[in-house]
């Protein structure tokens, strides 16, 4: 997780036109990667994924995301793109992390691997549609 980081920091401070140039392709480029990598999770976890939507946990996900927005946006301070930052980290979660710790602690429990999948597409999605809210409010006020 943080090597990506420190190599894309190292870039945009010794070469910042070549990393604005580069930031768009390795955007595209790694959310194709998530979502191929995505695809055979969702095929074998699919049974326990949808058995987790009927017992309240997708409205409880759902909501845990939503106060996560909430809560960064009116803590994020008064420049609109912090607020959107903090907004958006505090709604969260890395699923590869929560994914581990449930196989470590439940190994032979699917369902909760399935719920934390769950939970990372409700954020994924949720957390989008405030992306795409905020940028029109940007430009609004900007215009």
């Amino acid at each position: 997780v943080l090597a990506p980081l420190l190599i894309g920091a190292i870039v945009r401070e010794l070469a910042p036109g070549f990393a604005a140039r580069m930031a768009r392709p390795i955007s595209v480029a790694a959310h194709l990667l998530l979502i191929a990598a995505l695809i055979p999770v969702l095929i074998v976890a699919w049974p326990h994924l949808v058995a987790q939507i009927g017992n309240f946990a997708l409205l409880a996900i759902t909501v845990v995301v939503l106060i996560g927005l909430l809560v960064g946006h009116l803590l994020g301070g008064p420049d609109p793109g912090d607020r959107t930052a903090l907004a958006l980290s505090t709604a969260s979660r890395h699923p590869g992390v929560a994914a581990g710790v449930a196989m470590a602690v439940m190994p032979d429990e699917r369902a909760v691997v399935a719920a934390v999948l769950l939970a990372f597409l409700v954020g994924v999605i949720v957390t989008t549609f405030y992306g795409k809210w905020r940028k029109r409010a940007t430009a609004a006020r900007t215009a």
